[in-house]
């Protein structure tokens, strides 16, 4: 019986302190895995609009594309692991808006901030990984596909890419922005 009253006179910004924590802490880990995603999806975009452009070679673009690829298949298992880690904490702050005031309130509301800039990070970082996965499941059909249709998919990616990788640097930016999470 005791539990449960220390319970019900436990402050409610304290009880939900621990689970918005969690779901930062794995919103976080999501906004790491989804810059290494949009890092290299970038590079393999930027090569081939700067080989575009005349300012590259086509070796330099090679060893550009090379760099990323290879550290596509770590960025995708890294993105897999930290969605479902965010997957399992969603909703860990929910509530933060209704707590009464206090210190501990104020820090959970903080946190509940940055969860939601943490989540449009996400949200982006999705679109980015997806593409990304996408094209590095594309790349290994590349020499057996038809030339032409290759060539073609692949400057629809760069052409999708483009808005996708800007709004995942513009979720980052308001990450900066956003509070920090003290708890």
């Amino acid at each position: 019986m005791e539990s449960t009253e220390t319970t019900d006179r436990a402050d409610p910004a304290e009880v939900l302190a621990s689970s918005c924590a969690a779901a930062v802490a794995a919103g976080e880990q999501l906004a790491g895995a989804s810059a290494a995603s949009a890092r290299d999806w970038a590079i393999h975009i930027r090569a081939q609009l700067t080989l575009e452009a005349g300012k590259y070679t086509l070796d330099k673009a090679k060893d550009d594309w090379a760099v990323s690829k290879a550290r596509g298949p770590g960025d995708l298992t890294a993105f897999a692991a930290a969605a479902e880690s965010a997957e399992t904490t969603d909703g860990g702050c929910d509530g933060a808006a209704e707590l009464p005031d206090g210190d501990a309130a104020a820090a959970v509301r903080d946190c509940a901030g940055r969860l939601e800039a943490l989540a449009r990070v996400g949200s982006t970082g999705t679109t980015v990984n997806t593409q990304w996965a996408a094209h590095l499941e594309m790349m290994k059909t590349k020499a057996k596909a038809d030339s032409g249709a290759y060539h073609k998919r692949w400057l629809g990616m760069v052409r999708d890419a483009q808005p996708a990788l800007k709004a995942h640097t513009a979720a980052m930016k308001g990450l900066d922005d956003a509070p920090r999470c003290t708890l």
